[in-house]
């Protein structure tokens, strides 16, 4: 028993004497000390300091001598501290952003053509707006000046007769065209009863008068208001008279527009044919 154990101690120094024979042929290699005697001509037994000769405090090690030491110690477990290395550390670089391509000249050409489209359009439109509200303010003075004339004394003046009876003497007048005289004789019938059944040709044939008249913005107004009788049989007549009002101003894109609404309104009108005529000439 105490021989194996005597074994096993001997077999444990075996590779600690190994180190040390090791670092001691090392040490031997370096010559042994920073002082070597030489003899010098001359003097016989002189020693002479040879680091003193070279210029040098203490001979400083050679790589090789400086790398079998590195060796030793790191067979011994003991590296030193400047020798050790230093963890390396990765950075990553950040991906570069990619440059923008510049757009083709051709893309470039589209939209300018396309930008100029939309421009011609938005004038287009403006100047389209500002017919339309030069239009209804046309509108709103011949309207005044209707009501004005609606108001005055020779509107004010009674017709003897019933409501029949004045109706007819108004178309006369219509007929001798004497068109302010007849709408204020229609005008007097509408304000004493709206509800009657000669109404509606009353309100019409206000249209017709200042149809007569050449004031085609009122004429409009007033046929317009034929809607307002449900029952009436003047519908397609307005709506006749309505397309050449516009026709008359210059405006044939909505004159075709109201004819095109009679046709589909008013299938069995008696005005049908006519109606297709001026399209035709449209």
């Amino acid at each position: 028993m105490w021989q194996k154990v005597e074994v096993k101690r001997v077999a444990l120094q075996w590779p600690l004497l190994a180190v040390l024979v090791m670092l001691s042929v090392v040490l031997l290699g370096c010559g042994g000390g920073s002082r070597n005697a030489v003899q010098t001509e001359g003097r016989p037994g002189e020693e002479v300091d040879i680091d003193k000769m070279l210029g040098g405090d203490e001979p400083q090690p050679s790589a090789q001598q400086a790398d079998d030491e590195d060796e030793v110690l790191r067979l011994l477990g003991l590296v030193p501290e400047n020798k050790a290395e230093a963890p390396k550390t990765e950075t990553a670089e950040a991906p570069k952003p990619e440059p923008e391509a510049a757009p083709k000249p051709e893309e470039v050409d589209r939209l300018e053509r396309e930008l100029q489209q939309k421009n011609q359009v938005i004038t287009e439109l403006q100047s389209d707006l500002g017919e339309k509200d030069k239009r209804i303010q046309t509108l709103q003075a011949e309207l005044e000046q209707a009501k004005r004339s609606a108001g005055s004394a020779n509107s004010g003046k009674m017709i003897s007769g019933n409501y029949a009876q004045r109706y007819a003497y108004g178309r006369e007048l219509y007929e001798q065209r004497k068109y302010r005289e007849a709408i204020n004789v229609f005008s007097e019938l509408l304000r004493e009863d709206d509800k009657n059944k000669l109404a509606d040709n009353a309100q019409y044939w206000i249209g017709e008068s200042y149809y007569g008249l050449r004031n085609f913005s009122q004429a409009m107004i007033e046929f317009e208001k034929i809607s307002l009788f449900a029952g009436s049989e003047k519908h397609d007549d307005a709506q006749l008279k309505i397309a050449l009002c516009y026709l008359q101003q210059g405006d044939r894109q909505q004159a075709k527009s109201e004819l095109e609404q009679l046709l589909a309104t008013y299938p069995t009108s008696e005005y049908v044919n006519k109606a297709k005529q001026y399209l035709s000439k449209l």
